[in-house]
């Protein structure tokens, strides 16, 4: 199996050779050496690969998964509709999928470009739609 690294890493190349500034950002928190909390990256959920199409300079949003990350990311989102309707709390894997899911969506519905990939093919897809 590949792992997300290497999924990352491809896909890096096959955007970038495709005309697309593509950059990988983390997000995340950690403590400083006076104990102070620090966050970095963009926000919750925002998407692992983000870059700028030069052709029409449209937003790129890109979140790699292994398949099987993909598979439990599906569940995940499928668990939290059904949670969501009860008004049950969700679980840290549900809540991070939703929030991913919710970053995609929001970068579509401004005319940006984005969605879950496995490999630079699906990638490729995904920014010639």
């Amino acid at each position: 199996m590949t792992s997300e690294s290497i999924i990352k890493s491809e896909i890096r190349k096959r955007l970038s050779s495709l005309g697309i500034v593509i950059w990988q950002q983390a997000t995340g928190h950690g403590m400083t050496e006076s104990g102070s909390r620090i966050s970095f990256g963009l926000c919750r959920g925002s998407s692992d690969l983000i870059g700028i199409r030069k052709s029409d300079g449209k937003f790129v949003a890109i979140e790699c998964k292994t398949e099987r990350g993909m598979r439990a990311h599906e569940n995940a989102i499928a668990r939290c509709a059904r949670k969501m309707q009860g008004k049950e709390p969700l679980t840290t894997e549900e809540r991070r999928a939703f929030e991913q899911h919710t970053f995609v969506a929001l970068v579509r519905l401004s005319n940006g470009i984005a969605g879950f990939a496995t490999s630079a093919d699906e990638a490729e897809r995904i920014v010639e739609r």
